[in-house]
């Protein structure tokens, strides 16, 4: 996810550290009407993101469903 993060700070696109800002970035990357990230750039991009789509589900999502003031995750 850091190499996402670092790939579009180069394009002056940053966003807040975690899952929330990830999840920004990912939208952005996969948006073909904006203009902030340049087509063969967002082409480049696509194979990176779909990597983070099959790991995120199981690595990820435990941490997303435990928030800080909860006794439970599932």
């Amino acid at each position: 996810m850091n190499a996402l993060r670092g790939h579009l700070a180069e394009f002056g696109i940053v966003t807040r550290q975690g899952i929330a800002g990830v999840g920004m970035l990912i939208g952005l990357a996969e948006d073909k009407n904006n203009e902030l990230i340049p087509l063969l750039a967002r082409d480049a991009l696509v194979p990176l993101v779909r990597s983070y789509g099959r790991r995120t589900r199981s690595s990820v999502s435990p941490i997303i469903r435990f928030t800080p003031g909860t006794a439970r995750m599932n």
